[in-house]
């Protein structure tokens, strides 16, 4: 059997990839519904939510990427069927993420003091620091629920996420009622309540995760809560060696997204209101070629563990026709309908004219970007996470800033461009790191087939 004529690739990576969806765009419902319910309070209210989750945000995608190792080190187990090496990784991962959870509320407790330096005002700092302190409650939680949550997809059982995410997006509601308003003891605090429902989401979501994971027939076979936990420095270092890359990435990813913002702001609110929508529309858009990255993750992880030849290849190309039809599905959807949505987010007819024109960026910027974060998935189940923090690192920071920096507020190209030449930058930026790591992808896709074929362990 030829790698086309495989006939499990395309329904084994879908079946992945739909509750994967789903998921992302669950958990981006919780933000939203923090900042309706906290717009509906007041416009202070509503601004502490922004800037408090903007602050934590960064941090959180850091945590994440950082984790998110586990990912292909648990999907290339379960394909080799070292089923007792998979609670080894997890109780790593577990230990590594309250770790992490620990650092990140000292972090974020000591955010307070760059108040001054970033700006905000003694007027919202109050609420801001009530948000960062009802959030941080719950970082050591949704840090181990990261974890069985790779643990869970890795084994191939992504709904269960799935469904927890929009039963904590349902219990958010309430929540945000109850710690806005007051009740009882516990008193009103606004917009800033909606950090202490948060924390109280990640508790519960890692609980009814945790006891899923137990009582399942289907985790079974691993029983990761039933080996002592020990530190293993070994894997432990494994885990961070692909992790750290992974977290630097994400954290310079969406940095750059947050500077521009900055940089825009002097040119006045309708430039950066424009902004903000292509930004937001990109964003939604992008969590379908997400979703199909982790998926391509989990399934190389699986077939290199398994040393499985043929059904790499069968999914590499399975993966690549649907990136190539994600990418411009999502691009002939901004083209066609870039007149109607900026209307969803503003009556602004100035606003609503500069989002037009830069959605045709964006539909650019999603052809490169989905290219670009599925070798980035395949990449990531191959082990590979450096070589793909250097190229994003030189093509966002090194390319795409300066150029769209250049195009944007400078003269020296012509007259500046504003939030247009921002986004020419990333879409030229993005572009490049689209070839780059295909490029290595392709390189190191060689070199593994020859390791896999020639029966050598796979580093």
């Amino acid at each position: 059997m030829t790698a086309t004529e495989h006939p499990h690739a395309y329904h084994a990576l879908l079946r992945l990839l739909l509750p994967l969806w789903l998921t992302q765009l669950l958990q981006m419902g919780h933000g939203v519904v923090d900042t309706v319910m906290a717009g509906h309070v007041s416009a202070p209210a509503m601004a502490a939510v922004a800037v408090g989750s903007g602050l934590w945000l960064p941090l959180l995608l850091f945590i994440n990427g950082v984790l998110l190792a586990n990912l292909p080190l648990l999907a290339e187990a379960r394909g080799a069927q070292r089923w007792g090496e998979v609670p080894r990784i997890v109780h790593q991962g577990l230990m590594l993420a309250v770790i992490l959870g620990l650092g990140a509320m000292l972090v974020l407790g000591s955010a307070p003091l760059l108040f001054s330096s970033l700006h905000i005002g003694s007027d919202l700092a109050p609420s801001v620091t009530l948000y960062l302190h009802g959030i941080s409650l719950g970082i050591p939680a949704v840090c181990m629920f990261m974890v069985l949550r790779a643990y869970s997809e890795s084994l191939g059982h992504p709904v269960p996420v799935t469904i927890i995410s929009l039963a904590t997006l349902i219990l958010n509601i309430p929540l945000n009622m109850l710690f806005i308003h007051g009740w009882g003891p516990i008193p009103a605090m606004g917009g800033a309540g909606c950090g202490y429902a948060t924390a109280c989401v990640y508790w519960v979501s890692l609980l009814m995760l945790a006891l899923w994971i137990s009582w399942a027939p289907s985790y079974q076979q691993t029983r990761w809560f039933s080996l002592p936990i020990g530190w293993d420095a070994v894997l432990l270092k494994r885990i961070l060696h692909l992790g750290l890359p992974l977290g630097a990435s994400l954290f310079f990813e969406v940095s750059i997204f947050a500077l521009i913002a900055v940089i825009l702001a002097p040119l006045g609110p309708i430039t950066v209101a424009g902004h903000q929508i292509a930004l937001n529309v990109s964003s939604l858009l992008f969590m379908l070629p997400l979703s199909l990255s982790n998926a391509l993750t989990m399934r190389t992880g699986f077939y290199t563990g398994a040393r499985d030849v043929q059904g790499l290849l069968a999914m590499l190309r399975a993966g690549l026709k649907l990136t190539l039809m994600i990418a411009f599905t999502n691009a002939a959807l901004l083209i066609g309908l870039r007149h109607w949505l900026p209307t969803l987010y503003t009556q602004d007819q100035a606003a609503i004219a500069l989002a037009r024109h830069l959605l045709i960026y964006t539909a650019c910027f999603q052809v490169f970007d989905a290219i670009q974060v599925s070798a980035t998935g395949v990449l990531r189940g191959l082990k590979d996470t450096r070589g793909p923090f250097w190229i994003t690192l030189i093509a966002y920071w090194g390319l795409a800033l300066p150029l769209g920096y250049t195009l944007g507020m400078t003269s020296w190209w012509g007259p500046a461009r504003g939030a247009p030449g921002y986004w020419s930058g990333l879409v030229l930026g993005l572009g490049i790191a689209a070839c780059l790591l295909s490029w290595r992808l392709k390189q190191h896709l060689s070199k593994t087939i020859l390791k896999l074929t020639a029966n050598r362990p796979i580093t």
